[in-house]
């Protein structure tokens, strides 16, 4: 993910995930926005690893279909 450490906004909305959202998602250091919105996550979503975008100012979690759990490391 190093090559999207510019990266200020991702829209995931939309789409069903297998598996889990990448740990990874912490090094996106820019990140301003990330929407999760109408998503089904099958696997678990990296808490801690949102909670290390500092300069995250908008997080959409509206209408997420969670099959799995909020992974707090």
């Amino acid at each position: 993910m190093a090559n999207f450490s510019s990266l200020e906004i991702l829209d995931l909305s939309y789409n069903h995930f297998t598996g889990s959202i990448s740990p990874y998602i912490g090094a996106l250091s820019s990140l301003k926005a990330l929407s999760l919105s109408y998503v089904g996550l099958n696997g678990t979503l990296p808490t801690q690893d949102l909670c290390a975008l500092k300069k995250l100012e908008e997080l959409d979690l509206a209408i997420i279909t969670l099959k799995g759990s909020f992974l707090h490391a």
